[in-house]
Order: structure tokens, then sequence, then C-alpha cells
């Protein structure tokens, strides 16, 4: 077992669950209008998809490409692969940054659909909203585990 598995299982978990995003958010595009749908991005999108427009795909490819990214700054973090050319103060803020998107939206989608009667909100059942609240927590409880055992091992970081 490489040692960054032993040393920060935490963050090389962070980092297979942003990968794992990042596909789920491919296969969307791969899937069509009913996958976009399934996945919650909501009616409107969906329709952009069956009418052809790119926007829905262009987002959709920025979406992953961020959460590549992400697993990859995890991973960097973890010792999985070499250091990412950051400066070196860089890694453990960007890692607390990733953290604090995913807890925010976790916390937000519990609250949104509650409080907000917005269309933009409403469009999705509380089921979505609830399931995608917890795997974000999830995932921010992760990368917030992992970036405080790299501060821990490695001080010189932060």
């Amino acid at each position: 077992m490489p040692s960054a598995i032993k040393s920060n299982p935490s963050l090389v978990i962070a980092g297979c669950c942003s990968f794992v995003g990042a596909l789920m958010h491919l296969v969307c595009i791969a899937g069509g209008a009913d996958w976009y749908r399934w996945m919650g991005a909501g009616e409107r999108i969906a329709r952009q998809v069956e009418a052809g427009e790119l926007m829905p795909v262009v987002l959709t490819l920025l979406i992953s490409a961020f959460l590549c990214g992400w697993g990859l700054l995890a991973f960097s973090g973890a010792g999985l692969i070499r250091r990412l050319p950051l400066p070196l103060p860089l890694l453990v803020p960007g890692l607390w940054v990733i953290t604090a998107v995913y807890l925010l939206r976790g916390v937000a989608g519990f609250v949104l659909p509650v409080l907000v009667d917005h269309p933009m909100v409403q469009q999705n059942s509380l089921a979505f909203w609830w399931t995608s609240s917890l795997v974000c927590c999830v995932f921010g409880g992760f990368y917030w585990h992992g970036t405080r055992q790299l501060q821990r091992l490695d001080p010189k970081l932060t």
C-alpha cells in the first residue's frame, strides 16, 4: 500500500470523491437530457440539452474540470502524486477553499429548499436536495479531515 494512503487516507478518499463527481457530470453529457434530469440539473437545463444548445455541455465540462483539479490537489496533498506546481503556501489554503465549497453547498442544500421559494430551487425535489447535500457534506468532511491531518504532518505548508 502506498505510504500516502497510509499517511493521509482522508485526502486520498477526498480526491477519489471529486473524481467520481467529475465522472458523474461527464456521464450526464453522454446520457443526454434524461440524465441531466435524473442528476437534478433541472428542467430548464434538460430542455436546453434537448434543443442541442452548447451551454449545458460547456458548463458541465467546466464543473468536471474543476472537480478533477480538486481531486488532483487532494492527491497532491496526500503525496499520492507529485506536488502540483503551485507556490508552496497555496496547497493547504486551496484545500481549505475546496472544503468550504463542499461544506457550504452541503449545508445550503438542506436549508434553501425549505426557506427559498424560487423556481431555480423548487424545480428539484427535497430528496434531490438532501441526498446531494449529504454527499457534499461527506466529501467536505473528507477534505476537512485530510487537510487538518496534512497541516499536522507538515506544518511548513500552513
